[in-house]
C-alpha cells in the first residue's frame, strides 16, 4: 500500500532490525527521474527532472551528511530521462531527454556554455 510508505525503512543486519535514513532529501518543482554518480569525483551526483533540468550536487562536509547544489543546466525542453557521467573525463557530463536530444556538456564551462555539442536522435 503507497500511503503506508515511508522513506524510513528497517532491515535485518547482523540479526537486528536497523533503521535505514536518506543520505539526503532534495526539492525541485518538477518531479525527478534521472540520478547518476560521478564514477569519478566521489560524492558528486547529478539528478535530471520532469522540467528537463540537470542539477549538480556535492557533498557540504567529509561526512556526506548534507549536499550543497553547484549548478542548474537547462537545455532539454521536455523531461531528462538519463544521465551519464563520463567515465574517462571527470568533467563531462552525457543527457538525454524526451525531447529527442542527446546534450554533451562540459562542467568547465559556466552554466550558460556548458553545452558543448547536441544530436537530435530519432
Amino acid at each position: 500500500d503507497l500511503k503506508k510508505c515511508d522513506i524510513t525503512q528497517k532491515i535485518q543486519r547482523k540479526g537486528k532490525e536497523v533503521d535505514l535514513e536518506p543520505l539526503a532529501t532534495f526539492s525541485s518543482v518538477h518531479e525527478g527521474f534521472a540520478l547518476e554518480w560521478s564514477p569519478l569525483q566521489q560524492g558528486l551526483l547529478a539528478s535530471g527532472n520532469c522540467g528537463g533540468i540537470l542539477n549538480l550536487y556535492c557533498p557540504a562536509d567529509e561526512g556526506m551528511g548534507s549536499f550543497k547544489k553547484l549548478g542548474e543546466y537547462n537545455y532539454h525542453g521536455d523531461s531528462l530521462e538519463d544521465i551519464q557521467f563520463s567515465p574517462n573525463d571527470k568533467n563531462g557530463i552525457a543527457t538525454c531527454g524526451c525531447d529527442g536530444f542527446v546534450n554533451f556538456i562540459d562542467l568547465r564551462k559556466d552554466q550558460k556554455n556548458a553545452l558543448v555539442q547536441q544530436m537530435q536522435v530519432s
